[in-house]
């Protein structure tokens, strides 16, 4: 596929890297997935955490502003991620 030119993303649950190998040691570009199953229950209806990795050769096609400043309820200086 790399002659090509093909862009290899690889989904992958966050746990299921403690065991196998990384997105990147598989031939990855893109390493996409959830990380819910550490944050909020989906049965509190979240939020519920992602993560998203690139080789170097891409990081500066990603979007331009990944993370935001928001406040919380409590006025709180809060990160949020904005794609």
């Amino acid at each position: 596929m790399r002659e090509h030119k093909v862009v290899v993303t690889i989904i992958a649950d966050i746990l299921s890297l403690a065991i196998i190998k990384s997105p990147g040691e598989m031939g990855a570009d893109i390493a996409i997935g959830s990380a819910q199953r550490f944050g909020v229950p989906m049965g509190f209806g979240g939020p519920h955490a992602g993560y998203m990795a690139v080789k170097d050769e891409f990081k500066r096609k990603m979007p331009g502003r990944l993370i935001g400043v928001s406040k919380d309820v409590h006025g709180n200086r809060a990160l949020r991620m904005a794609l």
